[in-house]
């Protein structure tokens, strides 16, 4: 009886020691993407780190698209936070996560919040998958039309602002756009 209460609590607490250490590694995975260090991100993901939307939509192919999308993410000032651990174990953590940047603050939209899974091999991070909540689709379409509506004021003042990639250049240009807007009369 007693060997079976050992086995049991030795069963407990390592299962509690791989919760504990995966939701180590995706907090500090997510400091360091709001702390925008590209060099200590590194050391926390797999070399063909990929991240998806829905599991289908490659959003991130690899380290170097990473990197280029948190110097865009810089230039917004980006911010994620972990709003509820849903599951943890050893292998992946899943998450609802909300993420901020000053796009939000400029067209006076509300944070995005997602169901994030994170799967985890030889503690680094290997891929993310992102998926949408309930009422995401009503919310991204009033977003769209607040992105609608700066697109015509960013036309009419010939800012010329747009582009599909993202690079620290291109968050600059996005950056000063979004003030413009924020600012005007």
């Amino acid at each position: 009886m007693r060997l079976q209460f050992t086995i049991i609590t030795f069963i407990l607490l390592s299962f509690s020691s791989c919760k504990k250490n995966t939701e180590t590694l995706v907090d500090a995975f997510i400091d360091t993407r709001n702390n925008y260090d590209i060099e200590l991100l590194n050391t926390m993901i797999d070399k063909d780190y990929q991240e998806l939307f829905q599991d289908e939509f490659l959003e991130i192919e690899n380290k170097e698209t990473l990197h280029n999308h948190i110097l865009w993410a810089k230039e917004l000032s980006s911010k994620t936070t972990i709003d509820e651990v849903i599951l943890a174990n050893d292998s992946l953590i899943t998450t609802i996560e909300s993420n901020t940047n000053y796009m939000d603050i400029a067209l006076k939209r509300t944070p995005r919040t997602f169901k994030v899974t994170y799967y985890i091999k030889n503690d680094k991070i290997q891929k993310q998958s992102f998926d949408t909540l309930v009422g995401y689709n009503e919310k991204n379409i009033h977003d769209q039309k607040l992105l609608n509506e700066f697109e015509v004021y960013c036309e009419e003042n010939d800012l010329g602002y747009y582009t599909m990639e993202m690079t620290q250049e291109a968050g600059k240009l996005f950056r000063k756009a979004l003030e413009l807007y924020a600012n005007r009369k």
